[in-house]
């Protein structure tokens, strides 16, 4: 008998077609960049924390493909030229103790200033003393991006992690500390069993004010 079991430990157990794993956020945030691009009908992000001005750029810090470089406008242009496309957001409405760790008033900037089609929520149905944790990232129910990294801020590094990298600075210029994470990717039934479209709207994993769509095959 195998470690993992389904409704005991697991809620589903589904084989993915391709899965790799990416290490650090100069590899996941490439990643997501990419498969973003791809997206036709629904995307779903899910974070202990979002940020509009991360900057989606690859392990050398850069992009190439004369998209908008940062979270917030990135989207807008997805949606805008996609108009079949909705992005749904959901992050923590994190405790006053991360206030000074994040982005103000981030339902202003990645909901207010953003087209209609990026919608954003916090979650703040949990337990006191509890967070919302999940990290998940996931396109047309077709591909699946989770693990340890959230689309933020004083996230990107590469495998090399050197001390005096010039690149790992935060918006105001101020350099951080080496970071460190994976994330997985899947597509496959694995995929879509992650989607939050075919999970019945679960409140495990949106505020309880929130309806998510249910998408079509």
């Amino acid at each position: 008998m195998g470690t993992l079991r389904q409704g005991h430990n697991a809620w589903r157990i589904e084989k993915a077609g391709r899965a790799s794993i990416l290490i650090d956020a100069g590899a996941y945030f490439s990643a997501v960049r990419a498969a973003l691009q791809q997206a036709q009908r629904n995307v779903f992000i899910v974070g202990w924390d979002l940020d509009s001005r991360t900057q989606l750029v690859g392990g050398d810090g850069a992009a190439y493909d004369g998209w908008p470089v940062n979270l917030r406008d990135f989207l807008t242009r997805l949606v805008r030229e996609r108009p079949h496309l909705t992005v749904h957001l959901l992050a923590w409405d994190f405790a006053v103790l991360y206030a000074l760790e994040r982005e103000p008033f981030p339902a202003l900037k990645l909901g207010w200033n953003t087209p209609s089609r990026v919608r954003f929520r916090l979650d703040n149905v949990l337990p006191v003393g509890a967070s919302h944790h999940q990290k998940i990232v996931v396109i047309d129910d077709a591909v699946a991006l989770s693990g340890g990294l959230d689309l933020t801020i004083r996230r990107w590094d590469t495998t090399r992690h050197r001390i005096d990298d010039p690149r790992r600075r935060d918006p105001a210029g101020k350099p951080y500390a080496p970071f460190h994470d994976v994330q997985m990717v899947v597509d496959g039934d694995a995929a879509s069993a992650k989607s939050l479209s075919n999970r019945g709207a679960s409140p495990v994993v949106r505020p309880a004010s929130v309806t998510w769509p249910i998408c079509p095959p």
